[in-house]
Order: structure tokens, then C-alpha cells, then sequence
């Protein structure tokens, strides 16, 4: 019952996610000039401003605000590097691990750094190794390291192939503020840690059902046996 309640779980989450993905991407992403404020004076016949100033005023305006959007969702640590304590940090560290920009190109498609979409999907492609190392646990025999170079390897395809570029090209769009950011992030934890749940209990019942198996083959061995001596002893009259 509890592993039914989790998978209904499970698949609502993903559901709720998809759902709020797909609105969101089909969402206007730059609204129209005139629902842009300051265009209470506007011609009415052609929905414009009444002056050429107004009209580059506006223009400005949204220029500014898409942006703005495209500055917050593509290089949004930018803004931090002002900070006097981040700023180096986030500077040193993306020219220290610049070195692994073969991998990162080969994988990811891009290179590393500290950007919106680098870490979207370095995101993505951790979240793959997890499902994946989950996935595997339960019918396999190997130890930890064996089954985490495995799902490395398996997200590490997913990456070759164009997979992780093309879910984040799908999710890039909707992700437009950080509450919005952080609503994802919040479900794709929820998905994570029912999943594992799922897989933990899944192996949970494959061991339970592996140790009744060997004990029901043991106590056939015995029964065999001990039919096998009574045989050899009524054959000798015993």
C-alpha cells in the first residue's frame, strides 16, 4: 500500500511538473507595446504613442525589461560579481576549471562557466547520474563505486548524444524569475526523493523475496535428502 501511495506520488509531481512547464513555455515571453505602461495617451487608431519621443521612450523601455530577462536568465551571476566576496570566487574558480572544458564541451555542449545555462545543465546531467545509479541499484549485484561509474557513464551518453541540450533548451524559456526557479527546483527534489524511496523499497522486496527463495531451495535440498536416506534405508531392510 505504501509503495501504490508513493508511485501515485511520483507520478502527480512529474505531472504538476510537466504541466507548469509546458504553461509556462506557452506564455508570451515579450508582451506587446501597448500593455506597456505609460501608453495611457496612446493614438487609438493605431494603438501607438501621440509623439515619436513617447514612442522611442517606450521602445526603450521594453528593450530594457527583455533585456533585463535575457541578462537574469543567461549570465544571472553577473550580477553578483560586484559582491566583494563572491565576485572573486566566481571569477578564479570558472578560470580554474576552464581546464575541463573538453569534457564539459563534450557532454554538456558548452563550456564551463558560471552561467544561467551551465548550471541548468550541470543540474540536469547530476539528477540523470542519480536516477540512473538508483535505477541500477536494485538489480544489481555490484558495489557503490561500480554502480555510480555505470550511471556516470549512461548520463555521460545522454549528454553525448544531445539530450541534456535539448531538455534544457526546453526548460530555459518558462524559467524566467527565481521564484519560478525555485518552484522547479522544489519539485524535482520531491521527484527525486520519491524515486529513490521507490527504488529503495523495490530492492527492499527483491532481497526479502531472494532470502525466501534460498530458504524455500534449502528446505527442498533437505526434504530431498532426507527422502533419499529413508529410501537407501528401507532398501536395506533397515
Amino acid at each position: 500500500m505504501k509503495a501504490k501511495k508513493e508511485v501515485l506520488l511520483f507520478g502527480l509531481l512529474f505531472l504538476l511538473l510537466g504541466v507548469f512547464i509546458i504553461n509556462a513555455a506557452d506564455e508570451p515571453s515579450m508582451p506587446s507595446i501597448p500593455v506597456i505602461g505609460g501608453l495611457m495617451n496612446s493614438n487609438e487608431s493605431s494603438s501607438l504613442p501621440e509623439t515619436f519621443e513617447k514612442f522611442q521612450q517606450v521602445a526603450n523601455n521594453l528593450s530594457e525589461e527583455e533585456s533585463r530577462k535575457a541578462y537574469l536568465q543567461q549570465e544571472w551571476t553577473k550580477i553578483l560579481a560586484e559582491n566583494p566576496v563572491l565576485g572573486p570566487v566566481l571569477y578564479y574558480t570558472e578560470g580554474f576549471f576552464s581546464i575541463t572544458d573538453p569534457f564539459w564541451e563534450l557532454v554538456l555542449k558548452q563550456k564551463f562557466s558560471w552561467s544561467w545555462l551551465f548550471i541548468l545543465s550541470l543540474g540536469m546531467w547530476i539528477m540523470l547520474i542519480f536516477i540512473f545509479y538508483s535505477t541500477a541499484e536494485p538489480f544489481t549485484q555490484a558495489n557503490f563505486w561500480i554502480n555510480i561509474v555505470i550511471a556516470f557513464c549512461i548520463a555521460c551518453l545522454v549528454g553525448l548524444s544531445g539530450g541534456i541540450k535539448e531538455g534544457v533548451s526546453l526548460l530555459i524559456s518558462p524559467l524566467q524569475n527565481i521564484w519560478t526557479v525555485l518552484l522547479v527546483i522544489f519539485i524535482s527534489f520531491c521527484i527525486i526523493i520519491i524515486y529513490k524511496g521507490l527504488m529503495k523499497n523495490l530492492k527492499k522486496g527483491m532481497e526479502e523475496k531472494g532470502k525466501k527463495d534460498r530458504s524455500e531451495i534449502r528446505e527442498m535440498k533437505e526434504n530431498t535428502h532426507e527422502k533419499i536416506i529413508d529410501t537407501k534405508l528401507k532398501a536395506e531392510g533397515l
